[in-house]
Order: structure tokens, then sequence, then C-alpha cells
């Protein structure tokens, strides 16, 4: 019962933060009596209405651009046989040359492609990189080490604690067995003194001495093992103390590597160093490669100016697509890629023309109603209509 009534407590707690965050959203009757509620609202539904409409434009442009590159596709498809076979040729030509590249690459330097352009991406950052991570493994390691000494002296200190306790329980059972030894000596001592006078007790009185002697002794291992037992709890608190220092910093060194790895994709700062001199190496064949490779710039250039006589949108982005001139499917995939990023740039257009929509209809209802704003609320609907043109 008691735990669902903090339940209910926290639910409540909930849902009263959720409703300050949108309470300025909420129109109410009593609301709409506040003058400057109501100029902070429309204010407000303006600069959300002009954003829409900004989204609005640039998916607007997006769109047009997705039909641009469908239009491409058509006007390749309906080439004239002539300029259709010779873009063929070209195609097989960059095809063979980038297949020979690729493979000078591989025998030159053994690094993936996929690892190259990764590194390739990311090649202002790799540097540091490789030193923050080889110092962030160091500390970690240290870090490790420290903490497997520290359960070793956890360890070292409760066994040590637990053999001066047994010891005490042991000296306790001596100390024990003196004091009797002691009492009946010098029971023993005084019958003795009373039957022979002092001439024959001289051997109980020595063992007497030498048991308070002994006693003594215990008592102060005793007083020096509590000492000890002290010392010991001291110790271990400070040892788990450290610890749990060490734990919270290698938790986040921990992270800061796990990060690293997971950026560039490695296992260890070695590993990354390893593949950055593949990398370099890489670079600088391939750039030696692309300087000596002529003829593929040619046949480029050569598929551009012979698609651009066609008047198509982006002729520039073939030559990198060339599959997809050779293979009919590989075609029927890029077409279907562009018509389903069209279809959902449409969706999101009809989303945004009908916000768009229905906040204007609201700001001139109540603006007029209210009579606040208006020539500011027409400048902005103004606006409004400029960035969206014949879309809203």
């Amino acid at each position: 019962m008691c735990l669902k009534f903090f339940k209910k407590r926290r639910e409540k707690k909930k849902l009263k933060e959720v409703a300050e965050r949108y309470e300025s959203d909420v129109l109410s009757p009593e609301r709409l009596d506040d003058p400057d509620f109501v100029k902070r609202y429309i204010v407000d539904r303006c600069e959300q209405m002009t954003k829409s409409a900004t989204e609005l434009t640039d998916l607007k442009k997006e769109y047009e651009t997705l039909t641009s590159y469908l239009t491409d596709i058509q006007l390749i498809e309906t080439m004239e046989e002539e300029d259709h076979n010779k873009l063929l040729d070209i195609s097989n030509n960059i095809v063979n040359l980038n297949k020979a590249k690729k493979d000078m690459m591989e025998t030159l330097v053994k690094i993936p492609d996929s690892k190259y352009n990764e590194l390739d991406n990311m090649r202002e950052d790799v540097p540091k990189a490789i030193e923050r991570m080889r110092e962030n493994e160091k500390t970690q390691a240290i870090m490790k080490k420290d903490m497997e000494y520290l359960d070793g002296e956890k360890i070292e200190w409760s066994y040590e604690k637990s053999a001066i306790n047994d010891e005490q329980e042991t000296l306790k059972k001596f100390s024990f067995l003196l004091i009797l030894l002691i009492g009946s000596a010098v029971i023993v001592y005084f019958c003795l003194m009373n039957l022979y006078g002092g001439e024959k007790v001289h051997l109980v009185l020595l063992i007497a001495l030498l048991s308070g002697v002994a006693e003594c002794g215990i008592l102060w291992r005793m007083q020096n093992n509590k000492r000890d037992i002290l010392q010991c709890n001291v110790n271990y608190n400070k040892a788990v103390e450290i610890q749990n220092s060490v734990k919270l910093k290698y938790v986040n060194i921990t992270n800061a590597v796990d990060y690293a790895h997971d950026k560039f994709n490695t296992k260890s700062s070695y590993e990354l160093e390893a593949d950055w001199q593949k990398y370099l190496e890489a670079k600088k064949e391939r750039e030696r490669l692309i300087e000596a490779n002529e003829d593929l710039e040619y046949y480029r250039n050569e598929m551009i100016e012979l698609l651009r006589s066609y008047n198509l949108y982006d002729a520039a982005v073939w030559p990198y697509q060339v599959e997809a001139l050779l293979d009919p499917k590989e075609m029927v995939e890029v077409k279907h890629a562009h018509l389903e990023k069209r279809q959902d740039v449409r969706v999101r257009m009809g989303e945004l023309v009908d916000t768009v929509h229905d906040t204007r209809q609201t700001v001139e209802k109540l603006a007029e109603e209210k009579n606040v704003l208006n020539s500011e609320v027409r400048g902005i609907i103004e606006t409004v209509n400029r960035l969206t043109g014949d879309i809203a």
C-alpha cells in the first residue's frame, strides 16, 4: 500500500513536470482574456510557422532535385543508339580502369577500402587520437593493476586481522589457565608456609613468579594485538577508500577508451597506428596512381561531355555510378531509391503544408478577434507566403 502511495506521488510529479513543459501551448478560455499571454502565444506560433515554411522551402528544392535526377535517368534511357553505345563503351573503360587501379592498390598496400575510407574521413583527428588513446590505455592498465593490488591488500589485511583474532582467542585461554595456576600456587604457598615454614616453599613461589611473568607477557601481547587489529581495520578501510576512488576513475577512463575504440573501429591504439601507417602509404600510392592515370580522367570527362549534350541536370555524378549505366537492374535500383526518397519528401511536405495552413488560420483568427499584433502578424504571414510560394 505504501509503495502504491509513493508511486502515485511520483506519477503526479511527473505529470506536473510534463504539464509545465507544455503549459504555454494550452489556450484556455481564461488565458484568452490575458492580452500578454495572447501576444506571446501568437508570436510563438508565428515563429513556428516561419520555421515550418523555411523547412518546406528546403524540401521543395530537394523534391525538385530528386525529380531532376529521375528526369536524367529518363534522358539516358532514351538516348540515341549511337550515343548510348558510346556511353556503354566509356562506362566499360571506366570500370576496367577502376578495377585495374584497385588491383594495383591491393598489391601495393594491404588495407581494405572500407578502412581506408573510414580513416580518410577522419584523417584530421587520427594522429592526435592515437596519442590520446595510447595515453588512456596506459592509464587504464595502471588503474587495473592498482585495483588488483588493492584487492590483494584488502585480502591481506582481512587475513591478518583474522589471524590476530585467532591468536587473541588462544592467548585468552592461556591467560585463564595461568591465572588458575598462579591462584593455585599462591594457595599451596600459604598452606606450605603454615605447615613447614619458609624453607620448603621456594619452588612453589618460583612457579607463581614465573607464571605471573608469563601472564604479564600474554597481557602485553594481547594489548599489542588490539592495536594491530585497529591498524588492520584502518589499513583495510584505507584500501577500500582508495579502491573506490580508483574504480570511479577507471570507469571514466574505460568509457573514454571504449568510445575511442568504437569511433575509430579499432581494438587498440597500436592497431589504429598500424592502420594509420598503411593508410598514409596507401594514400601516397593512390595519389601517384591518380596522377598517372590520365586515361581514367579522360573517359570521365568524355562521359560528362556526352551527357551534357543531352542537358542533364547533373552529368558529373554518372562517372561514379557507371554500374547503373551498364546493368539495367542497377539502374532500376537507383531509380527506385530516388522515387522512395521523393515520396518521403512529398509526405513531409504535405505534413508541413497542413501545419502552416492550420497555424496561419489560428494566428489570423486570434489576432483579428483580440486585435493584437495585427501589422506584425500580417508581415510574418506575407513572409511565410513568400517562402512557401504556391506550396501551401
